[in-house]
């Protein structure tokens, strides 16, 4: 029963999507696609350029994160990043792949399973995030297996693994590849503090100006720490008249 629930899973009517652009420096955004709504491949475009900021010649096609050409909406699958591209060649980033006994079943089909890392922050201390990597064996034994995994990396007792917004992992088929999780240890609750997400993490909120807010604040942060690096570097002016004073003498 266990290995039906994880392998037989119905697509939902709701993906939740991450959009990317063709370049080597965006983050994946998270788009929430109401499939009902959004019916077909080119109004799925429009959505992504709408989201991205891309004018129309510049969002015509949507390739998957390893660089194929997505040509029919019923290739796109739930939880995945997706990249949109014009004419320009697909941008291909440099990761690790590994093999499927590495692995997170996170997809409702199952067909090529590729979840195999995420970041997890403590409750409350935003600042800090442990990278998990798991082997299939491991998510096998279930969500309290996970947890305990987790915990130990912190000394804690685990009480709970939540999203970003404070939603509980109930089960190992919804974590995400990269996603960005917080655990809760016993007796506490979620924290909604802010976590600032390594470059590689995904935002597993569901609400997209939360998401925007986190982006903003960490883009202030960084900019904000390459100032005072910048300003560190910077060789200081001499003191003109204490030199002329040396000179004179």
């Amino acid at each position: 029963l266990e290995n039906e629930k994880i392998y037989n899973r119905s697509v939902p009517a709701v993906k939740k999507i991450f959009l990317q652009r063709n370049d080597k420096d965006s983050r994946p955004k998270l788009y929430v696609w109401q499939t009902w709504k959004v019916q077909r491949l080119e109004s799925l475009l429009a959505e992504a350029r709408r989201i991205l900021g891309l004018e129309n010649n510049e969002g015509t096609r949507i390739f998957t994160h390893s660089g194929d050409l997505v040509t029919s909406e019923d290739q796109i699958v739930d939880g995945q990043i997706y990249v949109v591209a014009g004419d320009e060649d697909f941008y291909k980033r440099r990761q690790k792949r590994l093999e499927n006994k590495d692995a997170i079943y996170n997809r409702p089909d199952q067909t090529h399973p590729d979840a195999y890392i995420i970041y997890v922050f403590l409750n409350g201390n935003g600042l800090e995030s442990q990278c998990v990597h798991f082997q299939r064996m491991q998510l096998e034994r279930g969500m309290g297996f996970v947890m305990e995994l987790i915990a130990r990396r912190y000394g804690v007792k685990p009480y709970k693994l939540c999203k970003m917004d404070g939603h509980r992992v109930k089960d190992v088929t919804e974590l995400m590849s990269r996603g960005a999780y917080v655990l809760v240890p016993v007796s506490q609750s979620f924290r909604d503090a802010w976590y600032f997400l390594p470059d590689n993490a995904i935002d597993t909120s569901v609400d997209v100006d939360t998401i925007k807010q986190r982006d903003a604040q960490r883009e202030k942060l960084i900019l904000r720490h390459d100032q005072r690096l910048a300003a560190r570097r910077k060789p200081s002016m001499p003191d003109v008249s204490a030199l002329n004073m040396a000179l004179s003498r």
